[in-house]
């Protein structure tokens, strides 16, 4: 994906391929049960802070798998598992309940009984050090720029987060049930993030949808212990999400223009309210504390905060929050939703293991009418030969995916694939479609020595393999750059792979993987 390069050093921050594992309600999730609590442990903790726990009653509990185990340097990010915990809705009667924390990492952070008032979140509190660092559960909002200056404008104040004690929020707001203290039913999701990355199709779905599927699946599901390739795709469903607050973006900032992001919120999240700037801006004004006004505040009893430069600040986002506790099955509710809303198959796969796939697909994600990071059209006519003999000669199933196919078609293409082949770009971010088997994987072509992590962090926390190739040089984790490499020739319209070296790679990764 086209990025600025001032913003390169966002992949390197990538590294903790774990908000991979929120789980959404959905058609197909279980039915409730007031018997089984489970939870996983996705906090950084604060040093010696100490969280509250609190029980909350989920479904009964299903088989849990893990996805593939992280690398060594992300399990050292992992901290004792916390208590199960409550997010149970209930408007305040008496004193104001008091803040706590369900569940923290940078820039992912669950709150129970938080509220807001001119803007300004406010946590009550008589101990604020047993919460997490300030800066490290948000930021100003402003966009993110590698400079010193832009660093230093999104540092948290007062203004955008404050403790204040209970006895002195009793004093402005008066006690639980007081008419100043306006509940906001439901779960709620807080993103303080402007449009800069918002519209585009890959940072909205495998960046912060993945990160808030992740996050709040994460919360309340099971620490899985084992290490294995294997996954149940039924899973306990975590309470549902009501409410998503776009509160730096306008409606048109987080759209993108194939309309792929509405498509995705709407298809995998049909009850889900939206509200952007512009009713965050409208809460505000309802609080605003002026000459003869009647000081007035929003409680959300469960809100999750989400904020990308605060994860920047030790480097989760997107698909890299959970690596190292995993709990198997937790995006399947998401994909099979958005499936089956474009008119795809949906096979409810109930087995230990990751099954083979019935039939091999082989996609090749075509790149032809964008004027970057593209083959020249002699060349691609040679690639495009390549995997069709590659296809027939195997018996496999082979489609082109090209820009001009509708939504609903990429998406079933995409729901049968087992090997996505493609230039990086914004096309293969359809791999969050495909189904899960032993077989599936993503083969990635750049630009030598072009590198960035993105699909590939985004593959393996679903399980799937990745492949980078350059021309007749093929490499995968954790032998693949450590580091990005958007510069020079990047972006060429005249991009070459070794065709044989290209079909050598797929061919090489089935035989391993179907027996």
């Amino acid at each position: 994906m086209l990025l600025p390069s001032s913003l390169h050093r966002r992949d390197v921050l990538f590294f903790v391929v774990g908000a991979a594992i929120f789980h959404v309600f959905g058609p197909h999730l279980l039915p409730s049960s007031p018997d089984t609590c489970i939870i996983i442990n996705n906090r950084v903790d604060r040093p010696g802070a100490h969280y509250p726990s609190h029980r909350h009653s989920l479904i009964e509990q299903a088989d849990i798998e893990p996805l593939p185990p992280p690398p060594d340097r992300v399990r050292k990010q992992q901290v004792a598992r916390p208590q199960p915990v409550s997010v149970t809705v209930e408007r305040p009667v008496g004193e104001l309940p008091k803040t706590a924390i369900v569940h923290h990492t940078a820039g992912w952070t669950l709150f129970k009984d938080i509220y807001m008032a001119n803007g300004t979140l406010f946590v009550i509190t008589d101990d604020s050090s047993v919460f997490p660092e300030r800066r490290m559960m948000i930021s100003t909002g402003l966009p993110g720029h590698d400079t010193e200056k832009s660093r230093a404008e999104r540092e948290p104040t007062d203004r955008d987060l404050t403790f204040i004690l209970s006895a002195k929020a009793k004093e402005r707001w008066g006690a639980g049930g007081s008419d100043r203290v306006h509940t906001i039913e439901g779960n709620t999701v807080l993103v303080n993030e402007p449009s800069q990355f918002l519209g585009h199709y890959y940072h909205f779905v495998a960046e912060l949808f993945f990160g808030i599927q992740a996050f709040w699946h994460g919360s309340f599901s099971t620490a899985s212990e084992t290490r294995s390739n294997s996954a149940i795709l039924q899973h306990p469903a975590p309470p549902p999400l009501h409410r998503l607050i776009l509160a730096r973006t306008d409606g048109a900032g987080w759209r993108d223009k194939p309309g792929l992001n509405t498509y995705f919120l709407r298809a995998a999240f049909p009850s889900l309210a939206v509200e952007d700037e512009r009713d965050w801006k409208e809460r505000i004004n309802a609080t605003w504390t002026g000459p003869g006004s009647v000081d007035q505040v929003w409680h959300f009893p469960a809100l999750l905060l989400t904020d990308r430069s605060a994860s920047f600040r030790i480097g989760l986002l997107g698909p890299n929050l959970l690596m190292g506790v995993q709990a198997g099955g937790w995006w399947e509710p998401v994909r099979a939703a958005v499936v089956k809303f474009a008119g795809g198959e949906v096979k409810r796969i109930d087995l230990t293991h990751l099954p083979s796939p019935e039939k091999v697909v082989l996609t090749y994600v075509s790149r032809q009418a964008t004027w970057s990071r593209r083959f020249s059209h002699e060349h691609h006519a040679v690639v495009l030969q390549a995997l069709e003999g590659l296809a027939k000669r195997k018996g496999w199933e082979f489609n082109e995916l090209t820009a001009d196919m509708s939504r609903e078609k990429q998406i079933q293409v995409a729901s049968r694939t087992t090997v996505l082949v493609g230039i990086h770009g914004n096309g293969l971010s359809h791999l969050v479609f495909m189904p899960p088997t032993k077989a599936s994987a993503v083969v990635e072509v750049f630009n030598p020595p072009g590198f960035a992590h993105d699909y590939e962090w985004t593959a393996r926390a679903l399980g799937m393999a990745h492949y980078a190739i350059h021309h007749d040089r093929v490499m995968t984790y954790p032998n693949e750059p450590q580091l990005p490499n958007m510069g020079g020739a990047f972006h060429s319209d005249s991009i070459r792979v070794h065709p044989g070296t290209l079909v050598r790679t797929i061919e090489d990764h089935v035989a391993k993987k179907v027996m």
